[in-house]
């Protein structure tokens, strides 16, 4: 009696599973395949600050890149050939912003030929020093466009006691993604000033 009792149990369960199954098979139902978001992060920013070596006996400027230049024999009227310019070697997808500070030039010894129709100076102080941004958001790699290519002496009547150097420092930064009142030209003044120990501000 016990045995035929776990048998009608035993099938009495099965049966309800049979119909659970049946009833499930009543809906419609339909299952997607899974969706995988895959992200990946945009290449960084990377730029270098160069110019061409100069040659002091023909005036003129080599093939080598060099991080400075030595100019002597300095006189009247002089025209010295310089090109400082920045190399991109990694740009962002945003693309990116680039800036150069020039400090130390005397405006009253010297001028420089900033290419004005690549560059344009940002900061309100007058003279020739001061930061620079390149005109376009930068979106591929390579050279940009020297920020001036010649240094031009005033016809001073005597000789200077000292020609102070030139420096330059450049400062690259993504075109897009800013935060909150963040903006590229505010940044690069605040880094710039910083490196170069000046005080200028945007215009």
């Amino acid at each position: 009696m016990k045995k035929k009792n776990i048998l009608v149990m035993t099938l009495s369960l099965a049966l309800v599973a049979v119909v659970a199954i049946g009833a499930t098979l009543a809906y419609f139902v339909s299952t997607t395949n899974k969706v995988e978001n895959a992200f990946s992060a945009s290449d960084g920013l990377a730029i270098d600050l160069n110019e061409h070596n100069y040659i002091q006996n023909t005036n003129q400027l080599g093939t080598d890149e060099v991080k400075a230049n030595t100019y002597k024999d300095i006189y009247p009227n002089k025209v010295v050939p310089k090109d400082p310019f920045v190399s991109v070697d990694t740009v962002p997808t945003t693309g990116a912003d680039i800036f150069v500070i020039i400090s130390g030039a005397d405006d009253d010894l010297m001028s420089l030929n900033i290419d004005t129709a690549n560059w344009t100076k940002i900061t309100k102080e007058d003279g020739v020093n001061g930061i620079y941004k390149y005109n376009k958001s930068v979106k591929a790699t390579g050279d940009l466009t020297p920020v001036f290519n010649k240094v031009t002496f005033a016809n001073y009547s005597e000789k200077p006691a000292s020609i102070p150097s030139i420096s330059l420092y450049a400062y690259g930064i993504q075109s897009e993604g800013m935060s909150g009142n963040d903006t590229t030209s505010a940044l690069a003044l605040t880094a710039l000033n910083a490196k170069a120990g000046t005080n200028f501000t945007l215009a």
